[in-house]
């Protein structure tokens, strides 16, 4: 997610941290340029790192439970409720921001 020019580094973090809190995923980590969070929902768990700096924030896999995380032939795999669920995330981040930096937010 592409990060507005005017924002400083604390105010992505606060972005970052209320799209998590949204979703219902835990932050259990939090230093400069990084956030480690956690979403227990139903019986399927996944863990994931937030890294940013001053231009972009990325969402990396770390670990889940019954999501069929699987690697064939060098591609990974997984439930298609991840990937629904990182882009609920990137969607919120980047209305987020966009509402922080002054921008406006088109329907």
């Amino acid at each position: 997610v592409a990060i507005p020019a005017n924002m400083n580094g604390d105010a992505v973090a606060k972005d970052i941290k209320r799209a998590l809190l949204g979703r219902g995923w835990e932050v259990t980590g939090e230093q400069p340029g990084q956030i480690d969070a956690q979403l227990h929902l139903r019986e399927h768990f996944a863990k994931i790192r937030v890294t940013y700096d001053e231009k972009k924030v990325q969402f990396s896999y770390v670990d889940s439970n019954n999501l069929d995380f699987e690697t064939k032939r060098g591609q990974r795999y997984i439930h298609r409720n991840y990937l629904g669920w990182l882009t609920f995330l990137t969607g919120d981040l980047a209305v987020n921001m966009k509402l922080t930096s002054g921008g406006t937010v088109s329907q």
